[in-house]
């Protein structure tokens, strides 16, 4: 597994105790992600999981891994946050943001959001992860400092 900073975990506590709508976790290492499943008791979708779909529609908060970046339609989500990512996948990437793009939107409705959650060290790193959100005119929020 790839370690995660605690920092992290603290933003995602942070983000969690708000009403965030309907809402998937991105997170690719799945001892991580299973830690998050338990410790907030959320379902984890993963590779192995049985009936990913219902799962999915039927909570309002997930935690799942890359098997939610492509090739899902999820008209009711409004956040996702991702804790885990692949890498500097450009394309990574847009398929995540792209779930948000399949939101039916109401008129008194708040806009969906993107948290990213980045150590100065990612942002360094993966510094072409970000372009491409802005490349395509995308607004992420963008959570580091640590």
């Amino acid at each position: 597994m790839r370690r995660q900073p605690r920092e992290k975990l603290i933003i995602l506590d942070e983000l969690l105790k708000r009403d965030l709508g309907k809402t998937m976790i991105f997170c690719d290492s799945l001892d991580l992600g299973d830690e998050i499943s338990k410790k907030y008791g959320i379902p984890f979708v993963h590779g192995e999981t049985k009936s990913r779909l219902e799962v999915i529609n039927k909570n309002d908060r997930l935690v799942i891994s890359r098997v939610g970046d492509e090739g899902i339609s999820i008209p009711a989500l409004d956040t996702l946050i991702e804790i885990d990512f692949l890498g500097g996948s450009r394309y990574q990437t847009l398929q995540r943001v792209g779930r948000l793009s399949h939101r039916l939107i109401k008129a008194d409705q708040e806009p969906s959001v993107h948290h990213v959650l980045v150590t100065e060290e990612e942002v360094e790193k993966y510094g072409k992860r970000i372009l491409s959100f802005y490349d395509k005119g995308f607004k992420v929020d963008w959570i580091y400092g640590y």
